[in-house]
């Protein structure tokens, strides 16, 4: 198996944050995220190729896109160009 990152620090993480206590809240944000992001989504890329970029971005690029979806859909979707 590959990660990005040292497979330690994965660990680390994942057991941090994959607990079934966070479960609900996962299921009730995702939806709208998910939701959000389609909308945001440049109509000249690839989904796949959009979502391949976001699943590689480092967890501060990642927090800001999450964010500019939530909060300024126009910046959201200059992040996802600049990605393609």
């Amino acid at each position: 198996m590959s990660f990005s990152l040292p497979f330690p620090f994965y660990q680390r993480v994942t057991d941090q944050a994959d607990q079934i206590k966070f479960e609900t809240w996962m299921l009730q944000a995702g939806s709208e995220i998910w939701r959000r992001l389609l909308a945001v989504i440049p109509s000249e890329h690839k989904m796949s190729e959009i979502l391949m970029h976001i699943a590689r971005l480092d967890p501060e690029p990642l927090e800001q896109l999450m964010l500019a979806m939530v909060t300024d859909t126009a910046y959201a979707q200059a992040l996802l160009k600049k990605l393609g």
